[in-house]
């Protein structure tokens, strides 16, 4: 028998320090802990491959308990836990030179970061918000997951549909700049009675300050106004059993973390409740804590035999409340690509609103975009892979040159009277994208409610009425005044300019159509009959 701890050289013959005697035949099931113990004390290190030689071999076959270790799970608890808003954890991985996937457990979905073979570190960020299970019935487009914004650069919306389907920010990696093994995350959550929000921000290794990675909504199905509840933790091999077939290597990580209630009171996490079923017969797992008694520690993969269930660890010396939630750190939990939010609409008439937005903070280089329609939209992919909603129906870019004294006022023209109206406003930035917090809604006017609108003296005529062709138009100078049609359903047709007090309609097909002129004093609507 040859081991060797690499994938090619093998350094040592082990058969007889083993006392193994040629001829013999042996069960590994009945060796177990002890044979796969004796050879990593004797190589010192991990088992990496194993070659076995001779005639005593043939016909052999391998066996063990599962190519893939299965995922080591955990729910995490902090005492005196009241009203959580923001939880935070901090994880580290100890087998650097493994792949592996660790994350925080949430009531919507993932937070997490996998890290690479070959000490590589850590790639990406995953903020997974569940929109419903691959064999489950898909919901009204109105309660599915949405993201309202996104932090970093080039980071977009995206979505997933392997397992099932949700929304995800995809196309920023905040641990592109070195390799590191330690991520720091934290979870802000709003409840709310249509959507619960979420936030995730990352705390950056690179300049040590909290910044955004992702918001987004999920439907609250119950309705209650609960803040969060507990949260968790688990260690896998990603990949499929047959392909991820690295079960005898064993994986590592640590958890420490801290949760804050409503009121901005902070309790430690310092006890843990393994997850322990009968997979965990089949697959090697371990929860513990560390030596310090401040850290937990979850461990998947390995020869050895899990043992028996430990119960709920507590901590023996949990962490004080570190540096970066402390002072102004707490303050960066809650900032955004962009400040702003929605006003009441200043006016709203048959065919026309203005819209109004307060604007705190627009970032740097923003651009501004109004999306609106007859249809509830909820958020608009970025990237053009990854569109998460094709419901808006219309769509426009705002100058900034819109706002004054910190408001933006925004016109919407030509549109159907006596109908609701949906519309939010997307702001992007160098620091990301972020959207109206909610889609909200405005109802135009009937249309025959402002006939009566106009206040003047003089009289206006409008003649032949019917007519075939031309419309003569008696109130005062008119010339190069537009004016609107309407059909009879108040829908806008087309626009035309009035030329030396005449109209012309020779293009119009037959039928009753309303006309809009606007005057500096007011506006009047007139029926006219085309034949």
């Amino acid at each position: 028998m040859i081991i060797s701890t690499t994938d090619k050289v093998p350094n040592k013959d082990i058969t007889e320090i083993l006392g193994i005697a040629k001829g013999n035949s042996v069960r590994a099931r009945h060796i177990g802990r002890d044979f796969f113990a004796g050879l990593k004390n004797i190589i010192g290190g991990e088992i990496e491959k194993l070659v076995l030689t001779g005639s005593a071999i043939n016909g052999a076959s391998a066996w063990q308990r599962r190519w893939r270790p299965y995922a080591v799970h955990g729910s995490f608890i902090s005492q005196n836990d009241i009203n959580t808003e923001i939880t935070v954890y901090e994880v580290t991985v100890l087998s650097h030179e493994l792949d592996s996937y660790q994350v925080m457990t949430t009531e919507f979905g993932y937070i997490g970061s996998p890290n690479q073979r070959n000490s590589q570190g850590l790639k990406g960020l995953n903020f997974s918000l569940w929109s419903y299970g691959a064999n489950d019935p898909q919901p009204p487009h109105n309660e599915l997951s949405h993201l309202i914004a996104v932090g970093g650069a080039g980071n977009g919306f995206g979505r997933y549909g392997h397992e099932g389907t949700g929304v995800k920010p995809r196309g920023f990696d905040p641990f592109d700049s070195s390799p590191v093994y330690t991520f720091t995350v934290a979870l802000r959550k709003q409840p709310g009675t249509i959507y619960n929000t979420y936030w995730c921000y990352y705390f950056d290794p690179v300049d040590s300050n909290w910044k955004l990675y992702g918001s987004g909504k999920k439907f609250n199905s119950s309705g209650n106004l609960n803040y969060l509840n507990t949260t968790g933790g688990f260690l896998e091999i990603v990949g499929a059993p047959n392909v991820a077939r690295t079960g005898h290597r064993t994986r590592a990580i640590e958890y420490k973390g801290w949760r804050m209630q409503n009121d901005g009171y902070w309790n430690v996490i310092d006890e843990v409740n393994p997850v322990y079923n009968s997979e965990t017969s089949l697959s090697y797992k371990e929860w513990t804590q560390n030596s310090a008694g401040d850290k937990f520690i979850f461990k998947a993969g390995g020869f050895l035999d899990s043992g028996p269930d430990p119960g709920i660890i507590q901590l023996n010396n949990p962490s004080a409340l570190p540096f970066y939630l402390q002072g102004n750190y707490g303050n960066q939990l809650y900032k955004m690509p962009a400040d702003f939010n929605t006003l009441v609409p200043s006016m709203i008439s048959s065919d026309e609103v203005e819209l109004k937005f307060n604007i705190q903070n627009l970032g740097t280089n923003p651009e501004i975009k109004i999306f609106y329609g007859t249809e509830y939209g909820l958020t608009e992919g970025i990237h053009t892979n990854y569109v998460i909603d094709e419901v808006w129906q219309e769509e426009q870019n705002v100058p900034l040159s819109l706002i004054s004294n910190g408001v933006l006022s925004v016109s919407l023209t030509n549109l159907t009277p006596d109908t609701e109206y949906f519309y939010r406003l997307r702001i992007k930035n160098d620091e990301g994208i972020t959207w109206s917090f909610d889609t909200e809604s405005f109802d135009t006017e009937s249309f025959l409610s402002n006939v009566d609108i106009l206040q003047t003296e003089n009289q206006l005529v409008i003649y032949p009425n019917p007519t075939s062709s031309q419309l003569n138009i008696k109130y005062g100078q008119l010339d190069d005044t537009e004016v609107k049609f309407y059909n009879s359903n108040g829908q806008f047709i087309s626009s035309r300019i009035i030329e030396n007090n005449r109209i012309n309609i020779h293009g119009l097909a037959n039928g009753i159509y309303f006309l809009k002129l606007e005057f500096p004093e007011g506006f009047k609507i007139v029926k006219v009959v085309k034949q």
